[in-house]
């Protein structure tokens, strides 16, 4: 996850990085992570390698 506002549809805090890969794959750009109805950030394919690459 990175900072800033997220424009793409919300996915929950807890959702598992293979959902989120799921989701990225089949096209969406940009996801935005919520904590109940707050976004907190968002998640796009750039930040998923990232991280798993640090």
């Amino acid at each position: 996850m990175e900072a800033g506002p997220g424009a793409g549809p919300r996915v929950g805090a807890e959702t598992p990085v293979r959902d989120l890969m799921d989701r990225l794959a089949a096209g969406e750009a940009v996801l935005t992570v919520a904590e109940g109805d707050r976004p907190i950030g968002r998640v796009t394919p750039q930040s998923i390698v990232a991280r798993l690459s640090s």
